[in-house]
């Protein structure tokens, strides 16, 4: 299939017709790790999509991984449009990755995002919040479940009972070093900072817990 050879131009004149609209309203980047309408959604996505829909006078964006692309999408009051970038790999609970990281700050830059609202960091590094926090706008974080204390989201083992051995599941960091079972809030606070945020949502009493 053929790219549309006009694509990059007309890129160009939405951007500057955004920047318009830009002038008069400010911009959050929805952070999340699935698109917000497929039909499978999820509640994340649900109400990440929820979000988007009944947020008046911003320009709103929405970036998410889709195997190695990171899709952007942006609804303004020119409708929606997706961007997309081309990653070299990727791969699930990172805590860092440099190419990943250059997009979402040339994101930052480009789109002049004001607040950073992260849903959930499957599949995308835990160092995105950091980044943001660095680079200026408000951030905020939502823990939509366990993921950010434990990889498999429930706080639970194989045979589905609490964690234990000390913090570690059936997943331990022993059995696979670069992903890691349980892998604690201190590590929320190092790498995330989370005591340096905006504001942390914490809607599911499971993530409260």
């Amino acid at each position: 299939m053929r790219a549309n050879p006009l694509r990059p131009l007309q890129e160009n004149i939405r951007r500057a017709l955004v920047q318009h609209h830009r002038a008069s309203r400010k911009a959050i980047l929805c952070v999340i790790h699935a698109p917000i309408h497929a039909e499978a959604a999820g509640g994340t996505e649900i109400t990440c999509r929820n979000l988007v829909e009944h947020l008046p006078g911003l320009l709103k964006y929405v970036l998410y991984p889709d195997d190695l692309l990171l899709c952007l999408e942006e609804h303004s009051p020119l409708g929606q449009w997706t961007y997309k970038y081309v990653r070299s790999w990727t791969q699930p609970h990172l805590l860092t990755d440099a190419e990943t990281e250059r997009i979402f700050l040339q994101i930052l830059d480009e789109f002049q995002i004001d607040i950073v609202h992260f849903h959930h960091l499957y599949s995308l590094p835990l160092s995105l919040v950091r980044l943001a926090r660095e680079r200026g706008p408000k951030v905020f974080l939502t823990c939509h479940d366990g993921y950010y204390a434990c990889v498999q989201r429930r706080l639970l083992d194989r045979e589905l009972d609490e964690c234990s051995e000390g913090g570690l599941c059936g997943y331990s960091s022993t059995t696979n070093p670069p992903r890691g079972g349980r892998i604690g809030m201190r590590l929320v606070d190092a790498i995330l900072g989370a005591r340096r945020l905006r504001g942390s949502l914490r809607p599911s009493r499971c993530s409260r817990s």
